[in-house]
């Protein structure tokens, strides 16, 4: 078994906030700066922070539903994005959001 259960090696995640009238980027907004963490096998893992500071984006990197910029985003010591289907079937059956509810941050 792999050292880290979930590990973010310097990633980044950037958006087009722009296009101009050609389709190019006018504009790139950074959500996530070169951020490295990882979690061991049998832990939690809780993102807590400012409004805008990059946890929903982070959170959506490490269940796979978005890929980073640039950087490296490992889950069973395996490369998101360069998994087979039965393998992001796994990763999906083993990682999972809990999302806050709106209501009770009021």
């Amino acid at each position: 078994m792999p050292e880290h259960l979930l590990q973010f090696d310097r990633v980044t995640k950037e958006f087009d906030l722009r296009k101009n009238w050609f389709g190019k980027t006018s504009k790139r907004f950074r959500a996530v700066n070169e951020v490295t963490w990882q979690v061991e096998p049998g832990t939690a893992l809780g993102i807590v922070g400012e409004s805008g500071c990059g946890k929903s984006t982070m959170a959506r990197m490490a269940v796979g539903l978005e890929l980073p910029t640039s950087g490296e985003i490992r889950f069973a010591g395996k490369t998101l994005g360069k998994w087979l289907k039965e393998e992001a079937m796994m990763l999906r059956r083993s990682v999972q959001m809990v999302f806050q509810d709106p209501s009770a941050s009021l």
